[in-house]
C-alpha cells in the first residue's frame, strides 16, 4: 500500500455497513443497503414484506412494500409535508385518479405526480430470498409467473405506473374521509380506496425533540405557539459545536415511543480500488438503539470523499499522470431516527432528523 494510501486510511476509517432511510407511510419501510445482497433491502416495519433492488427509489420495490395507508393523522391550519401522503400504484393499476374528500372544509391538493410506463421486467420485484414476486391493488402477494402478468396485462397492458404527493388542509378539527380510484388502462375504474383523515391541532406525533437541551425539532402547532428550532447558534445556522449531549423527545398525545436510533455515516474505499486508482465513498450508516433522555456523541466524521488517480502517458511512455482531489466537509452528519407507535390505528411510524457537527474550523 502506498503512503498516500496508508494516510487515507488514517483520515478515513472504513466500516461499510447499512444506509437507510424511511419513506411516507404509516407502516414504514426502511431502505437499507447490503453487502449480502449487493443492493439496497427495503423492509416493511409491520408485515415484514421485504425485497431487493440497487435502486432506492425503485417505483416497484416502493409499491411492493408500502403497505395501503388507511389512516393519515394531520395538523389544522397547516400546509407543509407533514399533511402529505405519498400513494404507489401496483403493477396490476395503470394509474391513480378521481381524488376526492367526503367533506368541503378538507382540502387536498396534488403536489407531485409521477406516470410512465415500465418494462414487464421491472413490474415484479426480486425477495430476499431470491424469488420474484408481485403485489396487487388489493395486497396480495403473489410469486411471478407469466399467467401472473398476463392477467395484470389485463387492467395495465402497457405497464404504467404512477407515484403520487397528495396534501391535506383544513382549518377544523374532526375526522374526514379521502377518496381514489385505481384506474385500468382504459381509465375505467378497478377499485376505489378510502382513507380516513384525522385533523387534530397538533397532528404532528412529535411535539418537540431536543440535543443538548437544544431544540432542533418542533412541531408546526409549537412553532405557531412561539417554540422554534435553537440548536444551532450560529449566524448561519447550520451546524452546532456541542460534540456530546442528551437526546430527548416528547410525544404528543396518541403517540407513543417504539424505538429511538442514533446513526453515523461511515466511510471508506471504492470497491474496484487499487494503489493507482482509488476513492473515498461513504459505505453507509451504521446504526445504534438508544434511549429517550440518554447522552449520545455526534459524528466526527469527514465525508469529503478524495480520490486519486495514476494514468499512463500515451504521449510520453514510462510517465504517468497524476489527478487528485482533497475535499474536506465543514460538518459531519449525525442522523436520529425514532419509530412510534400511532396508539388510534395500532400501525407505526418513523421520523429521521439530521444533527450537524462543525469539525473542520
Amino acid at each position: 500500500m502506498t503512503g498516500i494510501m496508508k494516510k487515507a486510511v488514517l483520515l478515513f476509517a472504513a466500516i461499510t455497513i447499512t444506509l437507510t432511510g424511511s419513506l411516507n407511510a404509516k407502516a414504514y419501510t426502511t431502505v437499507s443497503w447490503s453487502d449480502q445482497y449487493k443492493a439496497n433491502v427495503f423492509i416493511n416495519s409491520d408485515t415484514n414484506d421485504s425485497c431487493v433492488n440497487k435502486n432506492s427509489g425503485d417505483h416497484a420495490a416502493n409499491a411492493y412494500v408500502c403497505e395501503q395507508i388507511k389512516t393519515k393523522t394531520i395538523t389544522t391550519e397547516y400546509y407543509g409535508t407533514k399533511n402529505e401522503i405519498t400513494l404507489y400504484t401496483t403493477y396490476d393499476v395503470a394509474r391513480f385518479g378521481n381524488f376526492r374528500t367526503n367533506k368541503k372544509v378538507l382540502k387536498h391538493k396534488v403536489t407531485e405526480k409521477v406516470e410512465d410506463n415500465y418494462s414487464e421486467s421491472n413490474s415484479y420485484v426480486t425477495g430476499t430470498d431470491g424469488k420474484k414476486y408481485c403485489k396487487d391493488i388489493f395486497g396480495n402477494k403473489q410469486e411471478y409467473s407469466e399467467a401472473t402478468i398476463a392477467k395484470a396485462e389485463k387492467t395495465n397492458k402497457f405497464h404504467a405506473y404512477g407515484e403520487y404527493a397528495i396534501r391535506f388542509y383544513t382549518k377544523k378539527a374532526g375526522t374526514y374521509k379521502f377518496y381514489y380510484d385505481a384506474l385500468d388502462q382504459d381509465g375505467n375504474v378497478i377499485t376505489t380506496k378510502t382513507i380516513k383523515v384525522v385533523a387534530m391541532e397538533d397532528g404532528d406525533p412529535i411535539k418537540e425533540a431536543t440535543f443538548a437541551g437544544k431544540r432542533f425539532y418542533v412541531s408546526a402547532n409549537t412553532q405557531y405557539k412561539g417554540k422554534e428550532t435553537n440548536l444551532y447558534s450560529t449566524k448561519d445556522r447550520a451546524y452546532t459545536t456541542k460534540s456530546s449531549g442528551k437526546l430527548k423527545f416528547k410525544m404528543n398525545k396518541g403517540f407513543k415511543i417504539q424505538k429511538i436510533e442514533v446513526g453515523y455515516t461511515t466511510v471508506g474505499y471504492r470497491d474496484n480500488s487499487t494503489d493507482d486508482s482509488w476513492a473515498i465513498q461513504n459505505k453507509g450508516t451504521v446504526w445504534t438503539e438508544v434511549k429517550n433522555g440518554m447522552k449520545i456523541t455526534l459524528s466526527s466524521t469527514d465525508e469529503g470523499k478524495p480520490w486519486y488517480e495514476k494514468a499512463k502517458r500515451h504521449d510520453a511512455p514510462g510517465q504517468s499522470r497524476i489527478y487528485s482531489t482533497e475535499r474536506y466537509e465543514q460538518r459531519a452528519r449525525t442522523f436520529i431516527r425514532i419509530t412510534y407507535l400511532d396508539k388510534r390505528n395500532g400501525t407505526t411510524g418513523s421520523s429521521t432528523f439530521t444533527i450537524y457537527r462543525l469539525i473542520n474550523k
